[in-house]
C-alpha cells in the first residue's frame, strides 16, 4: 500500500529531474519579476520570505501566497514589505513555471529555450483572474521566447522565425510542404530545438 502511494510521487520527481537536465536549468522556487531573474535563479521573493496571511502553522505554498489578500514578504533586514502584483512575471514551484499574462498565471507545459503554454481565461473570478464575459472560456496556445521574453501566438510562422536560429532545423522545417503535416510536427521541432539549445542558468554580474 505504501509503495503504491510512493510510486506516483517518485515518477513525478524523476520526470521533473529529467526535464531540468534537458533544459540545463534548475530554477529556484519563488516569485520572479522578470525573465533575467528566472534565468539567473534569483527570485525577487523566495518561499522562505513570504509572510503568511494567517497564523496557521501549516506551510504555505507559493500559489496560496500569490492569492493572498495582502502580499507581504520579508526583505534582507527581516522587515515586512508589500509586493506589488504589477511586478509579477511568474513563479516557479513543484518543478513547474507559471507565467503572468493577462493578469493571470498560466502553467508552462514545455520549458526550454522555446517554451510553450496555454493562455486560458475561465469564467470564474478570483485574485489575479480577469472576468470573462463570454459564455465559454477563452484559450490559445502561446510560445515564450526565453531569449527575448517575447510571447507569440503558437503558429507556423512564429515557430519558423524562432527555429531560424538553427539553420539545419529551420531548413528541415521549411522543407515540409504540407501545412497539415507541419502543424503536427511543430511540437517535436520545439523539443528538438530545446534539446540542442538547453536553457542554461546564467550568473548575475
Amino acid at each position: 500500500m505504501i509503495l503504491k502511494r510512493i510510486i506516483p510521487f517518485l515518477f513525478m520527481f524523476l520526470s521533473a529531474l529529467a526535464s531540468a537536465q534537458q533544459t540545463g536549468l534548475f530554477p529556484v522556487e519563488g516569485v520572479y519579476t522578470g525573465l533575467s531573474e528566472f534565468k539567473s535563479g534569483t527570485p525577487a521573493v523566495t518561499k522562505e520570505r513570504m509572510v503568511r496571511s494567517s497564523s496557521s502553522g501549516l506551510e504555505m505554498s507559493i500559489r496560496q501566497w500569490i492569492n493572498s489578500e495582502k502580499l507581504l514578504f520579508r526583505d534582507n533586514l527581516g522587515k515586512e514589505q508589500p509586493f506589488d502584483p504589477k511586478d509579477f512575471w511568474g513563479y516557479y514551484e513543484n518543478a513547474t513555471l507559471y507565467v503572468f499574462v493577462g493578469n493571470k498565471f498560466h502553467r508552462v507545459t514545455l520549458l526550454g529555450s522555446i517554451s510553450y503554454f496555454l493562455e486560458s481565461y475561465p469564467k470564474v473570478t478570483g485574485n489575479h483572474s480577469p472576468v470573462v464575459t463570454e459564455a465559454r472560456a477563452t484559450s490559445s496556445y502561446k510560445l515564450l521566447d526565453m531569449e527575448t521574453g517575447d510571447i507569440l501566438d503558437y503558429d507556423i510562422q512564429n515557430l519558423g522565425d524562432l527555429l531560424s536560429r538553427d539553420e539545419e532545423l529551420y531548413n528541415e522545417y521549411k522543407s515540409i510542404v504540407s501545412l497539415k503535416v507541419k502543424r503536427k510536427k511543430m511540437y517535436s521541432f520545439m523539443e528538438r530545438f530545446n534539446k540542442k539549445y538547453p536553457l542554461k542558468q546564467q550568473q548575475m554580474p
